[in-house]
């Protein structure tokens, strides 16, 4: 019987090695040896599943694994579909043809059991400005926008009066890279309520060597010095999730595509680092300190290194797992080079107008830039608390440690971290009164026109028309005020209590 158990434990270890020899190897192979295009592309376009929807109110998704939208055919319920004539006075007439559906379990059944009309004008769009996006030839200074908000305040759908204009670098959620850089995390899971807030409900007091980062990699991205960038930014899986969110990333995904890469890539290379480095931000704090002192032991400043990890170990990969981590690192910065160079460091110097959208940045980050960057502006966009709070509550994958599962911590997450923001940005106005401005996300919907015109004063540019067609087209009647439907009394009442300071702040009504 002893011997018997014996066998069984030796063929169980047998079992795993190989599975481990086997993961190794088809990671190698497909890294290495040069597929065919028709290979690749078998390999590549296959999609896991989606671990999280949509959420049926802001069009934002965060997470691990994603659906990619591909056609009208195939994409999630949340697209919605409008009839589109642009008349000769510059007024473009949609006409909503399909109701997004209210909830998750209903996403490919289209209703047409309403029709709503909208009216949007477009003269923002026709004003011609010193820094008309349409002439870029011409020898104005560069504009870097950065669009700082907050997760299910609606920056996804904003973000795409940049996204969709083909004169305009937009890049989608960047930030996300520099902690699976620093700490090795997966990709998607350093959740924005996680960096914000503590586990106790404090703000987190951003370490020096984030907020540095995060400073030097936007400067990076806005002075087209793109080859400062961590390769983990370079095979993001956010490229292949969040294509249909940009001009700028449907090539380039088009051409790491051909080169063997997929949205999988990083994934399978993290592996190897994945037991000290663990897989979401503030999961084992001692974790984070591990591993950033295996990736980084000889961090010096404050850049991120070009393969995302220092150089100088040793070379026996199979002694120490972020050796095997970084030699892979080097072999894909290498296969993507010519689709960094071609599709995003010549758009990049090709066009004046340079966006990020993000949830993971901070005022403080963006005062640094406003500074030292001339040329910087920020659009802060907010919401209603009790909308984000609402929406927040229907995507638990938004939802940190600290307010995991209570609707007050929740509100508490968001008003405690964007009236901070608010505070200093406030500050930043009076000595930047040109380069700074605020956006609610309810003005936006209700007065579409006036925002559109303000925003485009500001930033001094003209928007593309497309890009209004499709932000106009993104956009779900009603889902801003959907928390007067679906929030009881009571948890009104609290998130009006938690976010008491925050709504006096903004002049934000109770009703």
């Amino acid at each position: 019987m002893f011997s018997r158990r014996i066998q069984i434990g030796l063929g169980i270890c047998v079992f795993l090695t190989v599975l481990t020899v086997y993961h190794n190897a088809r990671y190698i192979l497909y890294s290495v040896v040069p597929f065919p295009v028709e290979t690749k592309s078998a390999l590549t376009n296959t999609s896991p599943a989606a671990d999280h929807w949509f959420n049926n109110d802001d069009l934002v998704y965060h997470g691990y694994r994603h659906v990619q939208q591909t056609s009208e055919d195939h994409a999630p319920s949340r697209q919605i579909s409008f009839v589109i004539t642009a008349s000769n006075n510059g007024v473009l007439n949609a006409n909503d043809t399909n109701d997004a559906y209210s909830n998750q379990t209903d996403q490919f059944n289209h209703h047409h059991h309403h029709q709503q009309y909208h009216q949007f004008a477009l003269s923002s769009s026709k004003r011609k400005y010193k820094h008309d996006v349409n002439r870029i030839e011409d020898n104005t200074s560069p504009i870097h926008i950065l669009l700082l908000s907050y997760q299910r305040s609606g920056s996804s759908v904003i973000s795409s009066l940049f996204g969709d204009n083909p004169y305009i670098f937009s890049l989608y959620e960047p930030l996300d890279s520099i902690y699976t850089a620093l700490y090795g995390l997966s990709p998607g899971w350093s959740v924005p309520a996680d960096l914000a807030i503590s586990r106790d409900g404090t703000l987190r007091k951003m370490p020096s060597l984030e907020k540095d980062s995060a400073i030097t990699f936007l400067r990076n991205i806005y002075e087209c010095e793109l080859d400062k960038l961590p390769t983990e930014f370079f095979i993001h899986p956010f490229w292949w999730y969040f294509s249909n969110w940009t001009e700028t990333a449907k090539p380039y995904v088009s051409c790491l595509r051909a080169y063997g890469l997929s949205d999988r890539s990083l994934s399978i290379i993290q592996r190897s680092i994945s037991v000290f480095c663990g897989r979401r931000f503030g999961d084992v704090r001692n974790r984070q300190e591990k591993c950033i002192g295996k990736l980084w032991p000889n961090y010096r400043g404050n850049e991120l290194q070009t393969v995302g990890v220092v150089r100088g170990m040793l070379r026996n990969i199979r002694a120490k797992p972020q050796e095997f981590y970084a030699t892979s690192l080097k072999q894909m910065r290498k296969k993507c080079g010519y689709c960094i160079n071609k599709y995003l460091k010549e758009p990049c110097k090709n066009t004046r107008v340079r966006a990020v959208k993000t949830v993971r940045g901070t005022m403080d980050e963006a005062e640094v830039l406003l500074e030292n960057d001339p040329n910087f502006k920020v659009v802060h966009l907010l919401r209603d608390p009790r909308g984000v709070t609402r929406s927040r509550m229907g995507a638990t994958w938004s939802r940190g440690f600290y307010d995991a599962h209570k609707e007050e911590r929740t509100a508490h997450v968001y008003c405690t971290t964007a009236l901070q923001d608010y505070k200093t940005s406030e500050r930043l106005r009076k000595k930047y009164p040109q380069r700074l401005m605020h956006i609610m996300l309810e003005d936006f919907i209700s007065e579409p026109e006036e925002t559109l015109a303000g925003l485009s004063d500001f930033l001094g540019i003209s928007f593309d028309e497309n890009a209004l067609r499709k932000l106009y087209k993104r956009m779900k009647p009603g889902f801003a005020d959907k928390w007067r439907r679906q929030l009881s009394r009571d948890v009104i009442e609290i998130i009006n209590k938690e976010c008491d300071q925050f709504m006096a702040a903004l002049n934000v009504t109770r009703q």
